[in-house]
């Protein structure tokens, strides 16, 4: 199996917020006559935009043939196909025409959530297949209405 890579479906939106507030708070620290808290303010503004654009464009699931490895700001966590014990599949509709999917992978070590309000749908249902052709037992699938 060719290693496929699953990223944030949205890192464009992500990226382009964070470059809105960056600038915003380059703006607040260029102009004089402010009061010391607002300088603080605009600094950390730019210490979160960054650690929270930051965990979303740098996010990465890899799926090869040894399991499935996170990539995170923090660093990257794996979980080999052998090591998963249940799994769990759901789509529901959350509003009329929008389907919502999520993939459950539970391992002794760490379970990853992956859902279609992240990643692309269509990554969401691949990794639902993967769980089918790797005979993994999935203990629930449902769909509300």
């Amino acid at each position: 199996m060719t290693p496929r890579t699953l990223r944030c479906a949205n890192h464009h939106f992500y990226l382009g917020v964070v470059i809105l507030v960056l600038g915003a708070c380059v703006y607040a620290l260029l102009r004089e006559g402010h009061p010391a808290w607002q300088y603080a303010a605009a600094a950390a503004g730019i210490v979160v935009t960054l650690l929270w654009g930051g965990s979303y464009l740098i996010l990465r699931y890899t799926v090869d043939d040894a399991g499935i490895a996170r990539r995170t700001l923090f660093g990257t966590r794996r979980i080999a196909w052998a090591d998963i014990t249940s799994a769990s599949v759901e789509r529901r509709e959350t509003a009329p025409g929008i389907e919502s999917k999520a993939v459950t992978l539970v391992s002794p070590a760490l379970t990853l959530r992956l859902a279609s309000e992240l990643l692309d749908p269509d990554d969401i249902d691949f990794l639902a297949g993967e769980i089918t052709r790797r005979q993994i037992p999935v203990e629930t699938e449902f769909c509300q209405r």
